[in-house]
């Protein structure tokens, strides 16, 4: 076996367990690099000149970063 298969397989399986969380709607925290979580837009009225119009509502993902200094 290729060392890299499995690095890769270690890698999908890392992701699907974030994405699972993600979907979920659990944060995700990556020690000493930061955290993700899904952040959810609701619907808007968007003024026109015609009169009005919807935005439709989504979910998206915001990853904060960890502050810390790369200096040693």
């Amino acid at each position: 076996m290729n060392p890299y298969d499995l690095d890769t397989e270690v890698v999908e399986a890392i992701a699907a367990v974030m994405r699972s969380r993600l979907i979920r709607g659990q944060s995700v925290t990556i020690p000493g690099v930061g955290s993700l979580k899904v952040v959810h837009s609701p619907s808007t009225v968007v003024p026109t000149d015609n009169g009005s119009s919807l935005t439709p509502p989504c979910d998206y993902v915001v990853f904060q970063a960890v502050k810390t200094s790369l200096a040693a």
